[in-house]
């Protein structure tokens, strides 16, 4: 389990110990969480305005497109953190004023990861839930293209993002397509199911060690769980983790 004591000299925010549960079961290493997550004091406001005004004008230059979450980071919350999402220059300096008029004394750490969402890149973000049955896990899928995971939780019949939800009865075993939604012309059905299967093949290939996870929380009597993640082309990562008690498995140790 994690080794808090190699960060005793830090106060960690909660929802920064769950990133480090995933570092524990290997499911992520510790430099590619400091990759995909900046964090920043709240007095280092500036500078981290000043990053990704530089990286939006990178992405401008390449002709790439991303969009850039900022998350206001209390130490006692682990979880629906507030986020303003960031396309352009503009909506950094809308949030750069909101921040310093409303939200500057109430969070001790300001944090910002980044999404690639242009079409010349296969980039998909998703969720895999996790229920023990007894063929193991049973597992729903949710992916969406070129949006981060939260936007899944805003999904309706006029999204602008594809999405597909698929279910199966344990690993191994073919995945069924319950739902596919495709608003975009650009992109085919038949791409859009090569490119989930693509996802499926990353996550058959980490199964050890999400079942391992899993097995921690089921000794903590929690038999349904959540993780998060992205892929861009074959770089694919498991970014998050959810369960019904996250508390319960923080305090354990």
């Amino acid at each position: 389990m994690i080794n808090w004591g190699k960060y005793m000299n830090e106060r960690l925010p909660l929802k920064w110990q769950k990133y480090l549960l995933l570092v524990d079961f290997n499911l992520i290493s510790l430099s590619e969480l400091n990759s995909q997550i900046k964090r920043y004091k709240n007095n280092e406001l500036y500078s981290m305005i000043a990053d990704i005004r530089e990286q939006i004008l990178y992405d401008q230059h390449v002709q790439q497109k991303f969009i850039y979450v900022v998350k206001c980071v209390p130490f006692d919350l682990h979880f629906k953190l507030p986020n303003y999402r960031i396309f352009d220059i503009s909506d950094l300096i809308h949030f750069e004023t909101i921040y310093n008029t409303t939200l500057a004394e109430k969070y001790p750490e300001i944090w910002y990861c980044k999404t690639r969402i242009d079409d010349s890149a296969d980039s998909v973000a998703g969720r895999i839930y996790f229920q023990t049955n007894e063929l193991g896990y049973g597992q729903v899928i949710e992916q969406i293209w070129n949006r981060s995971p939260r936007y899944i939780d805003t999904l309706s019949s006029q999204s602008d993002f594809p999405y597909i939800r698929a279910s199966r009865d344990g690993w191994s075993r073919k995945y069924v397509i319950e739902k596919l939604h495709n608003p975009c012309p650009s992109k085919s059905t038949v791409q859009m199911q090569r490119q989930f299967y693509r996802s499926v093949a990353k996550i058959e290939g980490m199964r050890n060690k999400i079942e391992l996870f899993g097995e921690f929380l089921e000794s903590l009597d929690l038999a349904i769980f959540c993780l998060e993640y992205k892929r861009i082309d074959d770089d694919f990562l498991i970014i998050d983790w959810d369960s019904s008690n996250d508390m319960k498995v923080l305090k354990s140790e």
